[in-house]
């Protein structure tokens, strides 16, 4: 028997346009209640995908959070740069854990 590995779901970051599986990106929604980060990737509404790394979602930001608006059809400047300003407030966030040096270790 000839079985092929499962395929994984592949998305395309809106900035900087790379091809990565599913798991591996960060989905923003348009739902009924607006723009928000949709971390469970399970929200419905329009969403739209970025990479887990701060230079893409400050390019995101540097061009006005147009290509997000364009992926999500809609949505205005103010509230596409105020999610944005979340997710890489987070990203930050978690850039910092990741690099902190214990006390007791150092």
């Amino acid at each position: 028997m000839n079985r092929q590995a499962p395929r994984l779901p592949m998305r395309t970051c809106i900035s900087c346009r790379s091809r990565r599986p599913k798991s591996e990106v960060l989905r923003i929604v348009r739902g009924p209640d607006g723009l928000c980060e949709d971390p469970a990737q399970r929200l419905p509404g329009r969403g739209a995908y970025l990479c887990p790394d701060p230079r893409c979602v400050d390019a995101a930001r540097r061009r006005g959070a147009g290509a997000l608006r364009r992926a999500l059809k809609g949505g205005n400047e103010t509230e596409a740069n105020g999610v944005l300003s979340v997710v890489a407030a987070r990203l930050g966030e978690h850039q910092a854990r990741k690099r902190a040096v214990r006390s007791e270790y150092a």
